[in-house]
Formats: structure tokens, sequence, C-alpha cells
């Protein structure tokens, strides 16, 4: 079976997408097939991680849902008057990839762990009944200490495999918060601390892939 991971993150806008992007173009550089599945997308016209991320994978297939709401997707499906989301069919989904000739699997979370996908069933149910392990993407900003913690804590109350946590600078730093993170998560959280990727950076640091690789 390819190895598969589980992008995951702090809150919303933090970088999963990118963070993605520049694992999908590393492994293509290392001569893997990659596969990136993003099952669920909310906010656009178009599933726009989605058509970013399947110009670079190998396999790509597109979101089993999409809403044009920005919002969480158990909240879009009452918005826009849908049918509801089966968690089920989700999981077969990503069972059929894995049965794919292929190396390396990317299945990206929309928003945080804990975002509901209907009233009764969130992601990180999800991840936990697929048995994937989970990279979280913290991006620097005030609170992004406590949101970590908490989300490695839940993870580890729904005996989620965490793979670590990458420190994404989704833009300059500018506050004393902003400036301080990276320390102060090397301290409290350890070994998870996989490293941090700068704003603007269009490659992946090789400790990263290293230790995504290795676990």
């Amino acid at each position: 079976m390819p190895k598969t991971i589980f992008i995951t993150g702090t809150s919303t806008e933090v970088g999963k997408t990118y963070f993605s992007l520049l694992l999908l173009k590393k492994l293509k550089d290392l001569g893997m097939r990659t596969a990136y599945f993003k099952p669920i997308e909310t906010g656009g016209n178009v599933p726009e991680d989605y058509l970013k991320c399947s110009r670079i994978a190998t396999i790509a297939p597109p979101p089993l849902y999409h809403f044009k709401t920005p919002v969480s997707p158990h909240l879009a499906v009452k918005i826009e008057r849908r049918k509801k989301i089966d968690p089920l069919k989700i999981r077969e989904k990503i069972k059929e990839i894995q049965r794919s000739d292929i190396d390396f699997i990317i299945i990206e979370g929309a928003g945080g762990f804990m975002v509901p996908i209907t009233d009764d069933y969130t992601y990180a149910d999800l991840i936990k009944d697929a048995k994937i392990p989970i990279v979280i993407i913290a991006s620097s900003y005030l609170g992004v200490i406590n949101h970590t913690l908490l989300t490695i804590e839940v993870a580890r109350i729904k005996k989620v495999k965490i793979v670590g946590v990458i420190l994404n600078f989704t833009k300059k730093p500018k506050n004393i918060a902003e400036r301080t993170n990276e320390k102060a998560l090397k301290k409290l959280i350890g070994k998870l601390f996989l490293g941090k990727i700068n704003y603007g950076e269009i490659e992946l640091p090789k400790q990263i892939i290293n230790k995504i690789q290795l676990y």
C-alpha cells in the first residue's frame, strides 16, 4: 500500500494546500508517483485547491463534494440545500486510491482537524476511521500555540498518529508572537516539530521532506 498522509490544520487559511503543492513538487522531483485527494472543498465557483494540485499529482480524483459557500461542510450542505455528505463514500474512495499504482498519497482536509463534515461526524472522525496519520499545518499567528496544542491533544485522544507539525509563515512575521512562535513550539512539542516554511518559499525544506518520508 502506498504511503498515505492526511494534511490537516490548526484552522482555515493556514497553508494546507500550499504545503500540499510543495510536497507534491518535491516528491515528483524524486521520481515518485503521487495522488492528491481533497474529498470536500468549500468556497468558490470551482474547486481551486483541487485544480492547483491536480496539475502536479500523477492522479488526482476531483472532490466528491464541492460547495460554493465558504463555510464548514455540514453548514454548506444546509445553506445550498444539498444531499447530506456520506463519510463512508469518502472512506471508500480513499481505499480505492490506495489500491492505485502510486507511491505516495496526499489527502487534504477543509479547515481544521475538528471541522464538522456532518452534524455528528468531524474530520477527526474521518481520519481516525480511515487510519491515516496526520501532518498538522500551523500558520504563525497570535494564538497558534494554543491551537496547535489543542489539535495534538484531540488527535491523541482520538488515537490518530501524528507525523508532526509544520509552521507555515503565510506572511512576514511582524509582531512578537509571530516572531517567537517557532521557538515556543519547538520547546513545547519537541520531535513533533518538523520544521517551518518561510513566507514566499517555493521549495520544501530538505529537513521536512526527510522527516515525512521516514515516518
